[in-house]
């Protein structure tokens, strides 16, 4: 299997309807328009395959679907920082950002790639930034990753958003916002010092466009996370 193989069946995947919805949600790059179902069954076969190694090729195609697909095979054992950093520098939405964050989030330097990427100005940096924060999120909920990490680490992430979330440009504010969920998701004190930063913050305006996305209240959020691990 080649990565023109792959381009070539991700098109035979793609459809109009989905080329419509992933544009309203803000997809700029050349798209097929491949389903996550799909996606997730052409992933699983690759993996199966031992083809992986395909998904730095995906990722510098430029094709929305094929980025996509290579954040879903890409191996986290085969990852320096030097590669992550080049890697991000491609994100151009905010799912190919949260899908490498997940992907890093399984490496030991983990928390010192988000620590430099929430730290990028978000005016020259917009994608860096917003992948640091879904870094922190993936993180925070990981449960075989990053379990020696200290409290204090969130702690300090949770007081950043406090101070800069409603300044925070507009994809950015969102993911911050997910990223006080998750860390309020972590364990019991974390759960409890981030539903005292969310009731300071108070409501967190984002312009979600033509979708019929909404922003979560995190306090309820979070509630209703350990709500159902009782």
């Amino acid at each position: 299997m080649t990565t023109t193989d792959l381009l070539q069946e991700l098109e035979s995947l793609g459809t109009a309807q989905n080329r419509k919805i992933y544009t309203r949600h803000g997809v700029t790059d050349p798209m097929f328009g491949v389903s996550y179902g799909n996606q997730d069954k052409l992933a699983k076969r690759i993996r199966k395959e031992g083809d992986t190694g395909l998904a730095t090729e995906l990722w510098e195609s430029g094709n929305h679907d094929a980025k996509v697909l290579a954040t879903k095979i890409l191996d986290p054992a085969t990852l320096t920082q030097t590669t992550a950093n080049t890697l991000v520098r491609g994100v151009t939405h905010s799912l190919q950002g949260s899908g490498l964050a997940a992907v890093f989030a399984e490496t030991a330097f983990a928390a010192k790639l988000a620590d430099k990427w929430i730290a990028a100005d978000p005016k020259r940096s917009h994608w860096k930034v917003y992948s640091g924060w879904a870094l922190i999120a993936s993180m925070a909920i990981a449960k075989k990753h990053h379990l020696d990490i200290a409290d204090t680490w969130f702690s300090t992430h949770l007081t950043t958003i406090e101070n800069s979330i409603h300044q925070a440009p507009n994809d950015i504010r969102d993911q911050m916002n997910s990223t006080l969920i998750a860390i309020g998701s972590r364990n019991e004190a974390l759960r409890d010092k981030a539903i005292a930063k969310a009731k300071k913050i108070g409501p967190v305006e984002v312009d979600h466009g033509e979708t019929s996305c909404q922003t979560p209240d995190a306090v309820s959020y979070i509630k209703k996370v350990w709500d159902r691990r009782k």
